[in-house]
């Protein structure tokens, strides 16, 4: 009887098939075998390769933005914010309008004061109810002026939600709870980090300023971290060097304050400086008042610094403030870079010919500045001849006061042909100094 034949290996299909492979069952030759296990080694080598990959990936903290959920993040935060900037935009229009056609009317009821306050003087025909009527006059003013009575900012909560809230859904969480038996969770915010406001309600001031400030410096700081608050006047308060410093820190974060009145603190040229380096980064405060706090050429330097980057700030009041020709010099370098301040209130310093020959300079380029007090600082001939070369060029002063100088009725005079020549002031007022006199003003 004849043997057997054996089966052919089943790859080459010529050899016979001596070899099983536990793997695919097939029975192959020796050389297809090998060959077959060399496959197999290969493909060994790519899951290798796909676990060290997976396992670097595992181990890697999740901090890269590569993954595809949150690049959907990325995504939808682009999107909300393109809408909030927006809308944002749109609101800033409306009421830089409505803030236009309010000081349109303010003026007419300003004017009016204007005149009854100039006649009174005029005449010396005034007493004290006259003073007491026109304080509360400007006084409602200036707060109307800041915190308009006809229109208001307001979020509408009845409208349903233009932004789509997106969450995160962790199945995994779900199928664990319903298996213990608790019903399916509304689903988890993204962040379940507590809020801004949250977060500046619970801060304090101590996590800065170790120093245990008064209560009353605690409270205006609070004010300031919890963006509740457009105006704050906290002048006259003896507020502590801690407090200026703690109130400078929470003024970099601040998003609500506008206008900041801190006069008559004694604040010094560290404050000034504590100050300045918030105006830095600030962006909503248009209004500061630090009369009568000592901060010297130092603090006017330091602020003008600030000023050469801040782009909100609109009106600058710093009367009285031991300021020289120096602090003058830097604050007429910021004013040739400035493009925001409207208002530099500066009287009651001593800036002299040298300060005002600096701001004069200065004058010659800004094209923003509207309103310059330099009342009281020792300015005589040669700083009115360098103003009066300055209104020959500016275009954009409309209000100047120089009264209570060293200014000869010439250098007045000079000024005052200046005006009416080249300038658009509408009012300049010359009240005579030491020289001697009386009061010399002019209306367009």
């Amino acid at each position: 009887m004849a043997a057997a034949s054996k089966a052919k290996c089943a790859k080459c299909e010529k050899n016979s098939g001596i070899l099983t492979c536990d793997g695919c069952l097939e029975r192959l030759c020796r050389r297809c075998f090998n060959n077959h296990r060399q496959d197999l080694s290969k493909q060994l080598d790519n899951v290798v390769y796909e676990h060290d990959m997976l396992k670097q990936q595992l181990e890697t903290p999740n901090e890269n933005d590569s993954h595809r959920l949150l690049k959907q993040i990325d995504r939808w935060k682009k999107d909300s914010i393109g809408k909030i900037n927006q809308l944002a935009d749109q609101c800033r229009t409306d009421v830089l309008k409505l803030l236009d056609k309010t000081k349109d009317r303010l003026i007419d009821r300003f004017l009016k004061i204007t005149n009854g306050v100039r006649k009174g003087r005029d005449d010396e025909d005034y007493d004290e109810r006259d003073l007491s009527k026109w304080m509360d006059n400007l006084k409602e003013l200036k707060n109307e002026l800041i915190e308009p009575s006809n229109f208001r900012v307001e979020e509408d909560k009845q409208q349903s939600s233009w932004i789509q809230k997106i969450r995160v859904h962790d199945d995994f969480r779900d199928q664990a709870k319903a298996k213990d038996g608790y019903s399916k969770p509304q689903f988890a915010p993204l962040s379940s980090q507590p809020t801004v406001e949250t977060q500046l309600k619970k801060s304090s001031v101590s996590e800065t300023y170790p120093t245990k400030l008064p209560k009353k410096d605690n409270e205006l700081i609070e004010k300031l971290r919890c963006n509740d608050t457009t105006t704050l006047t906290i002048g006259s308060n003896n507020i502590s060097a801690d407090g200026i410093k703690a109130i400078a820190e929470a003024l970099k974060t601040n998003q609500t304050l506008a206008v900041l009145g801190i006069e008559n603190n004694n604040i010094s040229e560290a404050g000034a400086k504590a100050i300045a380096e918030a105006l830095k980064t600030n962006q909503t405060l248009t209004g500061l008042g630090i009369e009568n706090n000592n901060i010297s050429d130092a603090g006017a330097k330091a602020i003008a610094e600030a000023l050469k980057t801040n782009q909100t700030l609109t009106d600058l009041d710093m009367p009285n403030n031991n300021i020289s020709e120096a602090g003058a010099k830097a604050i007429a370098e910021a004013l040739k870079t400035n493009q925001t301040l409207t208002g530099l209130y500066m009287p009651n310093n001593n800036i002299s010919d040298a300060g005002a020959k600096a701001i004069a300079e200065a004058l010659k380029t800004n094209q923003t500045l509207t309103r310059l007090h330099m009342a009281n600082n020792n300015i005589s001939e040669a700083g009115a001849k360098a103003i009066t070369e300055a209104l020959k060029i500016n275009q954009t002063l409309t209000y100047l006061d120089v009264q209570t100088n060293n200014i000869s009725d010439a250098g007045a005079k000079a000024i005052a042909k200046a005006v009416k020549k080249y300038n658009i002031i509408s009012a300049l007022n010359l009240l005579m100094g030491d020289s001697g006199g009386g009061h010399r003003s002019w209306e367009s």
